[in-house]
């Protein structure tokens, strides 16, 4: 029976949560922030890990959203530092649109199946 609740428990946070920061998750896969954009998309499995990397001397924001925008309950928001990381895990299948608040113009996506 333990093993049942677990992934009901699992489950539930899945429900609430279709991606939450991670930053010092195990990633599989990586999207490099470099020269005011973001890297070609990604597919994941649900519950992988992206780890997102700025090669920039510039701050940037990894932000679920488009143009600039936060999506309305953007389920991650980070201000990254000059050469800073982070990660994201993602729980739900979807194509998760990112974007940079500071920085427009840039623009990925992850998709996870």
């Amino acid at each position: 029976h333990g093993g049942v609740h677990l992934d009901q428990e699992r489950l539930g946070r899945a429900r609430r949560t279709r991606c939450e920061l991670a930053p010092g998750a195990r990633a599989n896969a990586t999207i490099n922030l470099q020269d005011r954009a973001f890297g070609p998309a990604v597919t994941v499995d649900a519950e992988d890990a992206v780890a997102f990397v700025s090669l920039d001397d510039t701050s940037h924001t990894v932000t679920e959203g488009v143009s600039g925008h936060a999506a309305d309950n953007a389920c991650a928001r980070q201000r990254l530092p000059p050469h800073g990381s982070t990660a994201v895990t993602f729980h739900l299948p979807g194509d998760y649109r990112f974007t940079c608040t500071i920085h427009a113009s840039m623009h990925t996506t992850v998709h996870v199946r």
